[in-house]
């Protein structure tokens, strides 16, 4: 809209031109998020494969399940959910 008016010889600065497409138009942008640029990088550690598949406990609490999810809020925020678990529970 700017490069536009400029051309037709009309000056005016971006504050304004929305200013007045917000207000007086009623005219919003559409804005998408950026996705978080990441590199993967190496691992912190790196634990062997103890138990091969084999989640069936015989007792209660010799074997865990855990799972670490990341939950990105609308606000930016980033929230961690750790969900451990007890197979033999199950």
């Amino acid at each position: 809209m700017i490069a536009y008016l400029k051309r037709a010889g009309h000056r005016y600065s971006a504050t304004t031109i929305h200013k007045y497409m917000n207000t007086q138009m009623g005219l919003r942008s559409i804005v998408c998020l950026k996705k978080p640029i990441t590199k993967p990088g190496r691992p912190h550690k790196v634990f062997g494969n103890k138990l091969k598949q084999d989640f069936h406990g015989d007792k209660p609490n010799p074997k865990w399940c855990t799972h670490l999810t990341d939950l990105f809020l609308k606000n930016g925020g980033v929230r961690y959910n750790c969900t451990i678990i007890d197979p033999a529970q199950l």
